[in-house]
C-alpha cells in the first residue's frame, strides 16, 4: 500500500486476526468483515445522523472521484491517527525504523496538523474505530487519555489535565459531547466555573469599537506590578486579576506551535461563538495584545515568568500577538476582560499614578536618564543647601 495512512488501514484490519497471515482464509474473511464495521460507522449518512444534520446529495467533483470517496478519505484518516495514538502509547508497537518516530519533530508536526481547523475528524469515528480494534484486557488506556497526547504538545501550559480549575477529561467533560481534537482542547481550557459577564463592558468608543488598555511599560510606569501565578495554584490560563496595584496573570508558554494552535482554536471560536458567553481565546489574545507593543513588553513579561518563551525572539513573540487580532470579532456583551481593563484604565488615570508614570517616562526611562536626573537632584540640593547657608547669618 505504501503511504503511512495506508499502512495503518493495513495495521487496524489486522487487529486480533484469528488467522496467522494474509493468506488465511479466516484472517481474510475477518479483515472483510472487520472493514464493512467500519465503513458502516463512518459513511457519509451516519457521520451526518450523528453531528445532526442532513447530508447533502454529492457535488459533481464527488462523483467523480467516485460516491466512496469520502468515506474512505476519512477511513484512512481515522486509521492513521487511532494507530498513531497507540504507537505514541506503547513503543515496543512500533518498527524500528518507523519514519514518524525515528524523528521527534515528526510526531510534533502531526500533532500540530490535528489541531488544524479543516483537518477535523468526528471523534466519535476514531472513538468507535478504536473500541473496534481494542479488546478488554487491552493494555491501552480508554481513548480519552490518547486523545490528551496531541493536545499536551499543544496546551497553554502543562497541568490543564491535573488543574482543579479546568474541565476533567473523565469527569465533567463528556465523550459523546466531544466534537473533535479542537473542541476537545477548547474544552480542556475552558475555566470549571465559567463566570457571570458584565451585561456591556466598560472600554468601547463611542463608535462601538474597543479602546486597547495600556501597554506593559505603560503600567509599570504607572505603578503597577506585576506576579505570574504558578502552576502549582491550579487556575485557568484566563483567570487574570488585578488588585491593590498587582496584575496577577496565569504563567503561559509560548512556542513555535503557539501561533498555529492560537490561530485554529480562535477560528474555531468563531464558528461556534455564543453572544452571551466568553470568546476565552479571543477574549485573552485581544488582552494579551492590549499588554503587548513591543519586545519590551515580552521582555518584561518574560521577566515576570508570565510568559516562558521557548519561541526565543522577543520581537517575534510580540509581532505574533499583535497580528492575531486581524479578522477577530469581539462582543461587547460577554467580553471577558472588561473589569479587568477598566480597573486598570481607572488605575492609570489617578492622578498621583499620571504624575508618577510621566516622571519614571520623561526622567528615569533608561539607566543613563536616571543618573542624569539624580546628579541634577543632587546638586540641585546642595545648591539650596548652600544658598540657605549663606542667608542664614544675615537673619541673626
Amino acid at each position: 500500500m505504501g503511504t503511512p495512512e495506508n499502512n495503518h488501514l493495513e495495521e487496524e484490519l489486522r487487529q486480533h486476526d484469528p488467522g496467522d497471515g494474509y493468506d488465511d482464509p479466516e484472517g481474510v474473511k475477518h479483515r472483510l468483515w472487520k472493514r464493512d464495521a467500519i465503513l458502516r460507522v463512518i459513511s457519509p449518512n451516519a457521520v451526518g445522523r450523528r453531528e445532526g444534520h442532513q447530508q447533502e446529495e454529492s457535488n459533481a467533483n464527488d462523483e467523480e472521484r467516485g460516491p466512496d470517496s469520502f468515506v474512505q478519505m476519512m477511513l484512512l484518516d481515522a486509521c492513521f491517527v487511532v494507530e498513531f495514538l497507540r504507537k505514541w502509547d506503547l513503543p515496543e508497537l512500533r518498527d524500528e525504523d518507523d519514519p514518524i518516530f525515528r524523528t521527534s519533530w515528526i510526531k510534533i508536526q502531526i500533532c500540530r496538523d490535528l489541531m488544524l481547523l479543516e483537518n477535523q475528524l468526528p471523534f466519535f469515528v476514531l472513538l468507535e474505530l478504536f473500541n473496534m480494534s481494542s479488546e478488554p484486557s487491552s493494555p491501552h488506556p480508554p481513548f480519552i487519555k490518547l486523545a490528551e497526547i496531541p493536545i499536551h504538545q499543544m496546551l497553554l501550559r502543562d497541568d490543564y489535565f491535573s488543574s482543579s480549575s479546568s474541565r476533567s477529561c473523565e469527569s465533567s467533560i463528556s465523550i459523546s459531547s466531544i466534537k473533535h481534537f479542537l473542541d476537545f482542547v477548547h474544552n480542556v481550557h475552558v475555566p470549571a466555573t465559567i463566570p457571570n459577564c458584565p451585561n456591556q463592558t466598560s472600554i468601547p468608543n463611542n463608535d462601538g469599537t474597543f479602546v486597547k488598555g495600556p501597554c506593559v511599560m505603560e503600567l509599570e510606569e504607572a505603578g503597577v506590578k506585576f506576579q505570574a501565578v504558578k502552576e502549582g495554584e491550579k487556575i485557568s490560563v484566563f483567570e487574570v486579576n488585578f488588585e491593590d496595584g498587582v496584575l496577577k496573570i496565569p504563567k503561559f508558554e509560548v512556542s513555535d506551535s503557539t501561533e498555529i494552535f492560537l490561530r485554529n482554536i480562535i477560528a474555531y471560536e468563531q464558528l461556534i461563538g455564543d453572544d452571551h458567553k466568553p470568546k476565552y481565546f479571543t477574549d485573552f489574545t485581544f488582552f494579551l495584545d492590549a499588554l503587548i507593543n513591543t519586545k519590551e513588553d515580552v521582555n518584561k513579561l518574560c521577566g515576570h515568568q508570565i510568559i516562558i518563551n521557548i519561541r526565543g525572539d522577543d520581537d517575534e513573540v510580540a509581532h505574533m500577538f499583535n497580528k492575531l487580532g486581524e479578522g477577530r470579532i469581539l462582543e461587547p456583551s460577554s467580553f471577558y476582560y472588561s473589569q479587568v481593563l477598566q480597573k486598570l484604565n481607572e488605575h492609570c488615570q489617578k492622578r498621583w499614578n499620571k504624575a508618577r508614570a510621566k516622571l519614571r517616562h520623561d526622567y528615569f526611562n533608561s539607566p543613563w536618564a536616571a543618573v542624569s536626573t539624580i546628579a541634577a537632584t543632587f546638586l540641585l540640593t546642595l545648591t539650596l543647601t548652600q544658598t540657605v547657608a549663606s542667608l542664614i547669618p544675615l537673619f541673626r
